[in-house]
């Protein structure tokens, strides 16, 4: 989902994540910040809670705050690189396994 405001434009990145153990895990909370070919363009929160089941695959959903310029200057780069874009998410993450509360650090990233 992409929307427009006054402030600029609200976007969502889809992570598909795979747990590959047997036992479960939940993502709680993340705060990250995206770059789109090497450049921030914005930052995040996660919007909700996710139970992440054992042997499972699930589809995450970052939204992401995106500033006017920044905008332009992916758009400008995804013109000139004719439609393609490196997406990179780098952040960090509340993540209970079992009863045990761990802070982790994370990197998704595209091409």
């Amino acid at each position: 989902m992409t929307s427009l405001g006054g402030n600029g434009i609200s976007l969502n990145l889809n992570a598909v994540v795979f747990n590959p153990y047997g036992f479960g895990a939940t993502l709680e909370a993340a705060n990250y910040s995206v770059y789109a070919n090497g450049h921030y363009i914005g930052e995040g929160q996660l919007a909700q809670e996710y139970v992440i089941t054992p042997q499972s695959t699930q589809t995450l959903v970052f939204p992401v705050r995106v500033s006017w310029e920044s905008a332009f200057l992916t758009t400008g780069s995804y013109l000139v690189r004719m439609g393609n874009v490196n997406w990179k998410a780098i952040g960090t993450a509340d993540v209970e396994i079992g009863r045990t509360p761990l802070s982790v650090s994370f990197e998704f990233a595209t091409g």
